[in-house]
């Protein structure tokens, strides 16, 4: 692609909307990051805030990965630091509490199990697929 179609999409309200809208959500993810620290582990508190971190650490850092992108393409050396840095921070905090107990721990076996359950041939979904 152009390097110009990106100089230009910098200068645009967008992008300054979707910053701005990365940063609000980067705000409430650094407010649950302390309640959770101050949190005792296996209270409702800690289980809410892991939830909520984990559920805005891939958007916070699907955004910040793109606004490094498009920083690289129009040469903002500075922008672009910054955010890739935000993005290793992220993935640090996504290993910390990849372990934590909240929401979406064993969500993936269940859907899993669910899935193969209405997919196979004798379950009561496929039973009138055949008729």
């Amino acid at each position: 692609m152009d390097i110009d179609f990106w100089t230009r999409f910098a200068d645009t309200p967008l992008k300054s909307g979707l910053g701005w809208a990365i940063a609000l959500v980067y705000v409430v993810y650094a407010i649950n990051l302390s309640f959770n620290r101050r949190a005792v582990s296996g209270t409702y508190r800690s289980y809410r805030s892991a939830t909520i971190i984990k559920t805005l650490i891939w958007p916070l850092f699907a955004g910040y990965f793109f606004f490094a992108a498009i920083d690289l393409l129009t040469r903002e050396w500075f922008g672009a630091l910054l955010d890739a840095t935000i993005c290793v921070f992220l993935l640090r905090d996504w290993e910390r509490y990849k372990d934590s107990d909240d929401w979406w721990k064993g969500k993936g076996k269940k859907l899993k199990k669910k899935l193969r359950s209405m997919f196979t041939a004798s379950s009561p979904a496929m039973a009138g697929a055949g008729a």
